[in-house]
């Protein structure tokens, strides 16, 4: 038998190299912002969301830190940083990087805005630091933009994300969903202060929409267009039971039907799809006016999301006129009844997601072309990013 010691193991931990800490002096509160990156190309709703939370915050602090947890892009690549703060007199705005750089100055006034659950160790090594020189630590803020433990397998990764959701006293929590506000609380999650915050539409959809004095354009009369929200690497958007429900619905259809149906995917390019004669043509990433230019001319949609967040494009689809089909997640998302367009099946299954897509494509063909008014699904904002994180009314973090 072969007998192990301990130096025969190894741990490939997934925490990322943290910095060497300088505890330093300072005189005034510091916001420390660390995100993934700043690269301002094509960047998520929730970084975006993220960067308005923060110009809401800076407010209360002179000094205003930005860590990346990636190298630094050129400045042509990244955020105007004095664009994402609030006027001050005698404001500083530092930008810094944690990989491969300097050791990272510290002191008692710093405050850390997180998102990314490794981000978390940051305001922790800061915290047991604070304690060290017989300091209270400080509360951060933690904008939860998904359930994350639910990206990783049961293992090493997934009990350290989950510990981030565990530091009580110290947590200001800034949700964002009302289902994911509703999930991590029916898990017994609590922490200090929570804020639910509710998204909002995009902006140029809502522009769009406006334009068009909040009325859906009549659909064409044929061929029927579905889109399909396609991200094949990322397992929570469950490409495999998208396509096999694609494919079963298409079964149930006529010759007819299906010389009538289109289906295209939008999101991550991948190869076009043959599904027994009807192919899924793959258009990859499009630019939001591209994007909106296309619901505005479909007439179904299919968008899983494999989380308690309610994902944007399910909500955009509706909104655009789209009999969408998506998922729940339980305990905490059913967006049945969200919308009159929302169909949710109750997991990704193949075989329901086909019965969903029949019955959006019944309803679509009983219907006769015309105009109809915008409805706005109850989980999506039509106020602005803005104008909802200002009425959350968030207490700025003052170190004692």
């Amino acid at each position: 038998m072969d007998v192990f010691t301990f130096d025969n193991i190894s741990i490939n931990t997934p925490l990322p190299t943290l910095p060497q800490f300088n505890w330093g002096g300072g005189q005034s509160p510091r916001l420390n912002v660390v995100l993934p990156n700043f690269i301002r190309h094509s960047p998520s709703e929730s970084v975006l969301t993220a960067m308005a939370l923060v110009k809401e915050l800076s407010a209360a602090y002179p000094h205003i830190r930005f860590i990346s947890q990636e190298a630094l892009g050129t400045t042509e690549d990244m955020f105007d940083f004095a664009t994402h703060v609030k006027p001050l007199e005698n404001r500083t705005i530092e930008v810094i990087s944690i990989v491969g750089g300097p050791s990272l100055p510290i002191h008692r006034y710093d405050v850390f805005f997180c998102m990314h659950w490794s981000s978390v160790f940051l305001w922790k090594t800061h915290a047991d630091l604070m304690a060290s020189h017989g300091l209270k630590r400080t509360p951060f803020y933690y904008f939860i933009q998904d359930f994350e433990p639910g990206s990783v397998p049961f293992s090493t990764t997934y009990g350290l994300i989950l510990s981030t959701y565990n530091f009580k006293p110290y947590t200001h929590a800034i949700i964002n969903s009302l289902e994911l506000g509703a999930f991590l609380r029916r898990q017994g999650f609590s922490f200090a202060k929570t804020h639910v915050l509710k998204p909002s539409i995009n902006p140029t959809m809502a522009t769009w929409l406006q334009a068009q004095r909040l009325t859906i354009p009549a659909k064409p009369a044929s061929p029927y267009l579905l889109v399909v929200y396609s991200r094949p690497n990322l397992p929570c958007n469950a490409f495999d039971a998208a396509m096999a429900g694609c494919k079963e619905f298409i079964e149930h259809l006529s010759a007819k039907d299906r010389n009538q149906l289109r289906i295209v995917s939008v999101g991550d390019h991948h190869p076009h799809i043959d599904l027994n004669g009807t192919h899924v043509r793959s258009l990859g990433w499009l630019g939001m006016q591209s994007y909106i230019n296309l619901l505005s001319t479909a007439h179904m949609g299919l968008s899983l999301m494999i989380s308690p967040h309610p994902s944007y494009i399910p909500l955009e689809m509706a909104t655009m006129g789209l009999h969408t089909v998506t998922n729940a997640f339980y305990p905490g998302k059913d967006l049945t009844g969200n919308h009159p367009l929302l169909l949710s099946v109750t997991a990704p299954d193949p075989k329901l997601i086909a019965e969903r897509l029949l019955e959006a494509y019944a309803i679509t063909r009983s219907q006769s072309p015309e105009p109809s008014p915008m409805i706005m699904p109850a989980s999506l904002s039509s106020h602005s990013r803005e104008y909802n994180i200002t009425k959350l009314k968030i207490d700025p973090i003052l170190p004692s």
